[in-house]
């Protein structure tokens, strides 16, 4: 399934960038990236960029307050993206460079090995700690379209498949890019948020979440949301809060303390 609504979108662009997150966090760790590895990451954040702005010119005009506010919001993250490219091919020739011996383009003063290195750890911190937020960004742009939407009356009704409100945390946190694996249970970034190892796999079961590979400080995998992932998400956001509310025991404010 390919995402159909621009909320799905956004959440599949929030994905993309956890994942230029996790590929910044293993050049920062590893001892051996080479101008290359550097390289394919600038190129990688350079499409994201151009992904960003395919989206914002894709949305149809006049635009709402709404649609405009979200536009306006990813349209920021563009630029940020595409100044991270920036960021990662000065960091590549840097590397590059130094290899060689000789000085970086347009540097045609020749710095010593701590300063070159200072500068590659500035352009990738600077990188990490940009997209390190985007996801969140993508997720409350597309919460702001599904409530315009609902408040429109312009929303299609479709099923929506069946989320407990500890799932739906579950997968919010997923969402946000804030839960890896770490010897087989989930780890939670934020500490108020606690997702259980069975709503995982029950999420997993349901092709909502899969893993992939990611390195960060303490996990080798990251969760994401798949395509139906993004579209069981936005259908429950869209949810009448009378109906999200009867189905589970437990308030909304708990779960998204302790989503079990």
């Amino acid at each position: 399934m390919s995402p159909t609504s621009p909320a799905e979108q956004l959440l599949y662009l929030g994905r993309d960038f956890t994942r230029l997150n996790d590929a910044v966090t293993r050049l920062q760790l590893s001892p051996s990236t080479t101008a290359t590895d550097v390289t394919a990451q600038a190129a990688a954040a350079q499409d994201l960029a151009r992904s960003t702005l395919d989206f914002v010119h894709a949305q149809r005009t006049p635009r709402s307050p709404t649609s405009r506010t979200v536009c306006a919001r990813m349209l920021d993250l563009a630029k940020l993206t595409n100044r991270a490219s920036g960021h990662l091919l000065t960091a590549s020739d840097i590397i590059k460079h130094r290899h060689a011996g000789t000085p970086a383009r347009g540097r045609p003063e020749r710095r010593s090995r701590r300063e070159a290195l200072s500068t590659v750890d500035e352009g990738l911190a600077f990188v990490r700690d940009m997209s390190a937020f985007c996801a969140e960004e993508a997720l409350k742009a597309a919460e702001l379209l599904v409530a315009e939407q609902h408040r429109r009356g312009v929303i299609t009704p479709q099923r929506s498949p069946a989320l407990s409100l500890v799932q739906e945390a579950a997968m919010r946190a997923v969402a946000l890019g804030q839960v890896t694996i770490c010897g087989g249970s989930p780890v939670v970034s934020q500490a108020d948020i606690r997702v259980a190892s069975s709503t995982i796999h029950a999420l997993e079961a349901r092709g909502f979440v899969a893993r992939e590979d990611c390195v960060s400080w303490l996990s080798r995998e990251r969760a994401h949301l798949t395509a139906d992932g993004c579209h069981a998400l936005v259908a429950a956001i869209g949810r009448p809060r009378a109906a999200a509310q009867a189905a589970p025991s437990r308030s909304a404010a708990a779960v998204h303390r302790t989503a079990r």
